[in-house]
């Protein structure tokens, strides 16, 4: 009888372990990218990959899903969309800048007499490199 219990318990860790998915963030030039924040859109928790760029995703979504990355130091990279899922190794997410230019809406006053394409305004690269924002919320 204890000899079926262990071979349960091994059964249910297994499946246990299973249920997981190990994942690695690269950039473009395939170096790891540690300490970055990822949350898979539509679930409420964040992971941080470690040094090496790992993180493991416990449950794995069920495939098509959305990665959103942000770097440590807070800066946004183009959301992943991953189609599949791997069955045998990790997966690896490539990650990439999310673009050149940033466009923010924002709400229109009442009392203003203007179209809403006025209320829009377009920053080029070289504007957010002089004000150096740390996080996104400075950025929008």
């Amino acid at each position: 009888m204890p000899r079926l219990i262990a071979i349960i318990l091994m059964i249910l860790c297994a499946a246990a372990s299973a249920a997981a998915l190990d994942c690695y963030l690269v950039t473009p030039e395939g170096v790891p990218l540690s300490g970055a924040r990822v949350t898979v859109i539509g679930r409420g928790d964040s992971i941080v990959a470690d040094s090496e760029g790992r993180f493991v995703l416990d449950p794995v979504p069920e495939p098509p899903f959305v990665l959103f990355v942000a770097r440590s130091d807070g800066v946004a990279l183009r959301p992943v969309t991953v189609a599949v899922v791997p069955t045998d190794g990790p997966l690896m997410v490539h990650v990439a800048p999310a673009g050149e230019t940033v466009t923010v809406v924002s709400g229109v006053v009442p009392d203003l007499e203007l179209p809403p394409a006025v209320a829009s305004t377009v920053m080029g690269r070289g504007d957010l490199d002089q004000r150096l924002p740390a996080q996104l919320f400075q950025t929008l």
